[in-house]
């Protein structure tokens, strides 16, 4: 049977026990506890392209056409959940942080090249202790925008024109 646990019925004892009421009673958590009292964890949740659910095993290579990316994130807090600030940055796009409290963004249009979306959050403005975590991907250039075509165009007019001029 599911266990809804409540948000407000979290506790713990000197011994590092945590307690979580749900509707189904009480849940003993014995394990390591740190993370309640360190800082929040952020955590890429879904990536979707053209609004399509995508494996992030998947991901490290997207066809050029494949250019709309939505990113979804959360972070774990239990101590002030609604006070959760998110930054992001996609690197090669973005210059700088971006802070937002919203749980995802869009990329439309995303040019060919590599990228890093880099996640923290904080339950304030400081970043510089935020704990991150980050997924990579490309987006590979159409057939006609790489080295072997540039070549093969290359050849293609030097052999026409030299057989031309011999013409």
């Amino acid at each position: 049977r599911n266990k809804i646990a409540s948000l407000n019925a979290v506790g713990n004892d000197n011994a590092g026990n945590v307690f979580i009421g749900t509707s189904g009673g009480i849940i003993k958590y014995a394990g390591e506890t740190d993370f309640l009292k360190d800082r929040p964890i952020p955590q890429i949740e879904t990536i979707k392209v053209f609004d399509q659910l995508v494996d992030q095993t998947d991901l490290p290579r997207l066809g050029y056409s494949d250019n709309n990316i939505t990113i979804g994130y959360l972070g774990f807090w239990y101590q002030n959940p609604q006070g959760l600030n998110f930054f992001y940055q996609l690197e090669n796009y973005d210059r700088d942080w971006i802070s937002t409290k919203n749980n995802s963004v869009t990329y439309s249009r995303l040019p060919p090249g590599k990228y890093t979306f880099r996640l923290k959050a904080s339950e304030n403005t400081n970043t510089q202790a935020a704990n991150e975590t980050s997924i990579s991907f490309t987006i590979q250039p159409p057939f006609w925008q790489t080295i072997p075509f540039y070549i093969l165009a290359t050849a293609v007019l030097v052999v026409g024109g030299y057989g031309f001029i011999k013409y």
